[in-house]
Order: C-alpha cells, then sequence, then structure tokens
C-alpha cells in the first residue's frame, strides 16, 4: 500500500509535469525562450509563464486519473485475469471517460500548441508513458504475461 502511495506520487508530483511541459523543452535547450508572441530573456522567466500550477496540476492528475485507476483496477481486474493491455486499455477508456464528463470532448479534435499533433495523440501517448510506469513499478509481479 505504501509503495502504491509513494509511486502514484512520484507520478502526479514530478513525472506528470514534465510531460505537461515536454513540447517546451526545445526551446529550452536552444536558449530560445519565445512563447507565442512573447519573448523572454531568462529561462527562469520562461519557466514561470509556460509552467502551470504543479501543485494544483499534480493533485488535480492525482485525483482524477491515478487514484480512480488505481481503484478500478485493483477491484474490476482482481474478478478477472488481469493483463497488461486489459489495464492499459482501462486506463486510457478512463482518461478519455474524464475528458468527455468534464465536459472537454472536444478538445481531443484539437491541436496542442507549436507542434501540430492532435490532443487525442498526446493522451494516447501520455496515458502509455504513465501506464508504463504504474505497471513496471506496482503490477509486473501480479499480472500475467498471457496477453499476447
Amino acid at each position: 500500500m505504501k509503495e502504491k502511495l509513494l509511486v502514484n506520487l512520484v507520478v502526479a508530483y514530478l513525472i506528470f509535469p514534465i510531460l505537461i511541459t515536454s513540447d517546451y523543452w526545445p526551446k529550452m535547450i536552444s536558449g530560445e525562450y519565445t512563447y507565442y508572441a512573447e519573448r523572454f530573456i531568462s529561462v527562469q522567466a520562461y519557466w514561470n509563464k509556460i509552467s502551470p500550477n504543479f501543485l494544483f496540476a499534480g493533485t488535480a492528475f492525482g485525483l482524477l486519473s491515478l487514484l480512480p485507476f488505481q481503484l478500478l483496477k485493483d477491484h474490476w481486474l482482481a474478478k478477472h485475469q488481469p493483463t497488461y493491455l486489459k489495464s492499459l486499455g482501462l486506463y486510457i477508456a478512463w482518461n478519455t471517460f474524464v475528458i468527455v464528463i468534464t465536459g472537454y470532448g472536444l478538445v481531443f479534435i484539437l491541436i496542442m500548441n507549436e507542434t501540430k499533433i492532435p490532443l487525442a495523440v498526446f493522451l494516447l501517448i501520455w496515458s502509455i508513458v504513465i501506464h508504463a510506469i504504474l505497471y513496471f513499478q506496482l503490477d509486473k509481479e501480479s499480472f500475467t504475461e498471457s496477453d499476447e
């Protein structure tokens, strides 16, 4: 139980903020601190502009995505034969459900910032990355390898 809590806190407050700012990394590395039409002279000022409130974002992510997924996974997959693909499908379905139920379903057709990648693709990639971290840290021993 303590391990699940610790891994979920690390994912919510460390991994998630890194992922949500990933499209700005190339500009930060190259020293081009522009955000749309604004130019910044320091990386700190640029970071303050592009970074959301990580405490709020991490808490919301933990409460809306990670906690319900862990509860659903532990309850539903315990009754069925748990596999990596079933668990991944459940996580993606849960994240999609949260976005649709909160009224943001139309964002699936929107294009993310400057990368020109639809949000649905980002949701899929982020869900796979986050789920892989959770799986390899928490669930690998309890899941069977029969999902091929």
